[in-house]
């Protein structure tokens, strides 16, 4: 499918039958995300530790998967996670991801950007040392020791235009209009009643230009989920471009390109 950048009249023209059949888009980036990472974060984790970390989440992925469930569970649940998080981190999964940001989102080097969920905070630390160098990467999320981890990253990469906030992504702290990007990568929060507030708070957060867009990934596991996450995009007044780059076992990887439109004037 070839790709419409968000906003356009072509592109918006095919949107409604891309709710119903997202395109796919493969691609196999050279960032240099993954020495970036073995920097920062140590070689990639072996299979059996992957596996093994994989288990200690999956005991509070009940939980997580519950819509309703509570942010402060939320917080304690990756609190005792964060200790195993890097390991279930697919370095060659995130370096897709930034190769489809970088060439179709339109950053540049003096951006601000905004990662909501952001977790360890190495897919924000390459951002903010080797893609925005003049511009500022604000990490945002919920669990306190997540964001240790991510301080430590930080030092390693010397990525000094990068800060670390723990707060809600329904409640970013973060000043009205003054992000040019948000990212929400690799998140379930479509599937959870925190899911609207979000939203807004992205709405908000974002800068009112032709350029601002909003960037998430999730995983699906039906075409239903990519269709409900889309409609309620639509619904919000976004126009967007969504990307199957990846399967994972039984999950496509979704990734959505999106920009705020609530006038509809484009």
């Amino acid at each position: 499918m070839p790709f419409r950048r968000p906003g356009e009249r072509r592109g918006f023209g095919r949107q409604r039958k891309e709710r119903r059949q997202p395109g796919f888009k493969t691609a196999s980036p050279k960032s240099g995300f993954m020495d970036f990472f073995k920097e920062v974060a140590g070689s990639p984790a072996s299979e059996a530790e992957i596996a093994k970390a994989i288990r200690q989440v999956a005991r509070f992925k009940p939980e997580l998967d519950k819509p309703n469930t509570s942010e402060q569970r939320m917080r304690e649940i990756y609190d005792q996670v964060s200790t195993v998080y890097l390991k279930i981190i697919r370095p060659q999964r995130v370096e897709h991801e930034i190769g489809i940001i970088t060439g179709h989102v339109g950053i540049k080097p003096t951006d601000c950007i905004a990662s909501i969920c952001s977790g360890p905070g190495v897919l924000e630390a390459f951002f903010a040392k080797k893609i925005v160098p003049q511009g500022k990467v604000t990490c945002i999320d919920i669990s306190p020791r997540m964001n240790a981890i991510a301080e430590r990253v930080k030092a390693k990469a010397q990525a000094e235009n990068m800060d670390i906030v723990t707060a809600s992504g329904a409640a970013t702290g973060l000043p009205t209009s003054s992000q040019d990007k948000v990212l929400a990568m690799q998140t379930d929060l479509p599937k959870t009643i925190h899911w609207q507030p979000f939203i807004n708070e992205v709405k908000r957060v974002l800068k009112k230009g032709p350029d601002a867009r909003f960037v998430f990934s999730f995983a699906a596991h039906r075409q239903s989920d990519i269709e409900e996450v889309l409609e309620n995009l639509g619904k919000n007044h976004f126009r967007f471009t969504p990307i199957r780059y990846m399967r994972a076992g039984k999950f496509d990887a979704i990734i959505v390109i999106a920009r705020y439109d609530p006038f509809g004037l484009d």
